[in-house]
């Protein structure tokens, strides 16, 4: 009976559980699905929006790059008009300055760039020596001073001008030999009849201001084969120090053997003259050859009565030992009628120059070392004479602006073998900055024809102006 009653009400109970969960299952699924079909109408309203905004922009980035376009044409437009404005105003303005000058008889107007580089160089002596027989030993003023004229002609050519004036220079001595009848005949050596050296050595005294057209040449830039070709008034391609202008020499005068064996100023002449950098990269060569009309005043050479030229060739070969030195060396030959115009003469000369500069310190520290001989032969018929000079020269740089130097000469003369002189200097450089420098030299002087004796020289050398560089 219990059982009956227990089976009973746990029928009752199953019956309603399933009831519940049939009533209940249905509306559950249908409320999810209402859910999930809400969530999605939410999306695609959303992607809906976002196209719409995506559709917006790119409209609005057109409508602004069409804007911008127009913009810049309307610029485009407006810089071009002006710039027509202001052509026509320049043409117009160049019209009337054109006809303006042309109604003056005037010269058309040049650019600046057409305009020569011009510089003035300046160079102040002071001088003094020991020689017991002269009125003044000491002398101090203007010692030369030099114009230059420098421009280019067009792509093609340069030209180059130079006006110096400076006071004639007497040898720095002279002398007489009385086994000769003909010693009246080589004034031009400072020959004198009482066998003294009664000349000013430094060219003081009364010797008033000289102007000379020192040179004056063009110079054709590509020629044929590598060349170039300069013909006018120049300084000859002989020795090491000829081209170099005397203010800019290490020293303060010529070395003596060009002095004997030329003249004080060097040798100076006009012709032509052709270069030939040889083609080849294993070193710097260069092959000089020119032909002169004859020198004036010089102690080897003379002009041809005839057809007879001055004929000089020069070879400069130049090697980098290392990035610190470099060696530098030239040999040359000049030939032509002798200053007698009785034969021939000829000079061979050859030069050797090494420098020393650090790369790490080059601006306070280097060293030079140039070392110059020169032989002569006087052809006169059946007799010829054979003179030899050279000199030595050392320069030290100790600081950024102070140079010291010491050098050795000998030299004898052309005509004059027998005689002989000797120099030993001693010279100290200030170079201030590239446009002024001062040097200091003193000379002891000696020969087998004059009493020896000692000389100094001080100067000052100014640079204005657009001077170019002289060769290294």
């Amino acid at each position: 009976m219990y059982n009956n009653a227990l089976s009973r009400k746990f029928k009752i109970i199953l019956c309603a559980t399933l009831f519940f969960c049939i009533h209940n299952f249905p509306t559950t699924a249908s409320a999810q699905s209402k859910k999930d079909e809400s969530v999605s109408a939410q999306i695609e309203k959303l992607n809906q929006r976002i196209k719409e905004l995506e559709s917006l922009v790119k409209k609005g980035q057109e409508i602004s790059h069409k804007k911008s376009m127009s913009d810049s044409l309307d610029n485009l437009a407006l810089k071009k008009e002006v710039a027509d404005v202001l052509r026509k105003k320049t043409e117009k303005a160049s019209t009337r300055k054109t006809l303006r000058t042309r109604e003056q008889n005037t010269n058309f107007p040049v650019s600046s760039t057409m305009n020569p580089g011009i510089s003035v160089i300046g160079s102040f002596l002071g001088t003094g020596n020991n020689i017991d027989h002269l009125d003044r030993n000491y002398g101090i003023g203007l010692d030369a001073t030099e114009f230059a004229f420098r421009a280019a002609v067009d792509p093609y050519a340069t030209a180059d001008f130079f006006v110096a004036v400076h006071k004639h220079k007497d040898p720095l001595v002279a002398f007489h030999d009385e086994d000769h009848d003909d010693l009246d005949e080589h004034d031009d050596h400072g020959l004198e009849e009482d066998g003294h050296e009664d000349l000013d050595p430094h060219g003081h005294g009364e010797n008033p201001l000289e102007f000379e057209l020192e040179e004056a040449f063009v110079t054709l830039l590509n020629m044929p084969f590598g060349t170039q070709v300069k013909a006018g008034k120049f300084r000859t391609k002989f020795g090491k120090l000829n081209e170099t202008h005397p203010h800019a020499y290490n020293i303060l005068d010529l070395p003596i053997m060009y002095q004997n064996f030329i003249s004080r100023d060097g040798f100076i002449d006009q012709g032509v003259s052709v270069r030939w950098l040889l083609p080849h990269s294993a070193f710097f060569q260069e092959l000089t050859f020119q032909v002169t009309d004859g020198p004036a005043g010089n102690a080897s050479f003379a002009r041809g009565d005839k057809n007879e030229f001055v004929y000089n060739a020069h070879l400069k070969n130049y090697f980098d030992l290392s990035d610190n030195l470099s060696l530098e060396a030239g040999l040359g030959m000049i030939s032509g009628q002798n200053a007698e115009k009785s034969g021939s003469a000829q000079i061979w000369a050859g030069d050797i120059t090494i420098k020393w500069k650090p790369l790490q310190r080059n601006r306070y520290k280097s060293f030079e070392w140039t070392t110059e001989f020169m032989q002569s032969r006087q052809n006169h018929g059946i007799e010829s004479i054979n003179s030899i000079g050279w000199f030595s020269h050392m320069r030290y740089q100790t600081q950024k602006r102070i140079f010291l130097g010491v050098m050795a000469e000998y030299s004898e003369f052309p005509e004059f073998n027998t005689y002989n002189q000797k120099a030993y200097s001693g010279i100290i450089q200030f170079l201030a900055t590239e446009f002024q420098k001062f040097e200091l030299q003193g000379r002891y002087n000696k020969g087998n024809f004059f009493e020896s004796f000692y000389d100094f020289s001080l100067r000052a050398v100014f640079v204005i102006g657009a001077h170019g560089a002289h060769q290294y």
